[in-house]
């Protein structure tokens, strides 16, 4: 189950808008939640898992064990994309 991100989400979001996705935050039974994102396109995805994520199907999403593990993807991304847009 997913639950919009805190305050602890407010970066990776906003880096996620950039690429058109939104994070959410996983509800566990037992453990500890999760970053999450959703709305990645096919090749965002593959290379979201491909740095580390995590596809979760029974939450339709790609995990990340901490923010900061997920904003640094993001972040690299974003500015591979910048750095290819300005070629």
């Amino acid at each position: 189950m997913l639950s919009p991100a805190g305050r602890s989400g407010l970066r990776a979001q906003k880096l996620a808008t950039q690429l058109g996705c939104e994070v959410r935050e996983t509800l566990p039974r037992i453990g500890w939640s999760q970053s999450a994102l959703v709305g990645a396109n096919r090749e965002l995805a593959a290379q979201l898992i491909s740095a580390g994520g995590r596809w979760s199907s029974s939450d339709n999403a790609i995990l990340f064990p901490t923010w900061s593990t997920l904003e640094e993807v993001l972040e690299e991304i974003v500015e591979n994309r910048r750095m290819n847009a300005a070629r």
